[in-house]
């Protein structure tokens, strides 16, 4: 999944009652830049979706990381 091999914890936190993972860091998008987000199940559907950490008013924007 967007080239992040999942482990077994992962996927029973998945199957799990909350159906979300624990941050998983190091996901890489289709234009190449990597980033960090939750996984979750759509319980309606069985499809799995990215949930990205929610930032704070003094947070600044992340800036993209060298590669």
């Amino acid at each position: 999944m967007s080239q992040k091999a999942l482990t077994e914890a992962n996927i029973k936190q998945l199957c799990g009652t909350k159906a979300k993972t624990a941050l998983i860091k190091g996901f890489i998008s289709k234009a190449g830049k990597q980033f960090d987000a939750y996984l979750i199940l759509d319980p309606a559907d069985l499809k799995t979706e990215f949930e990205f950490e929610k930032r704070t008013s003094d947070q600044p924007p992340r800036l993209p990381k060298a590669i």
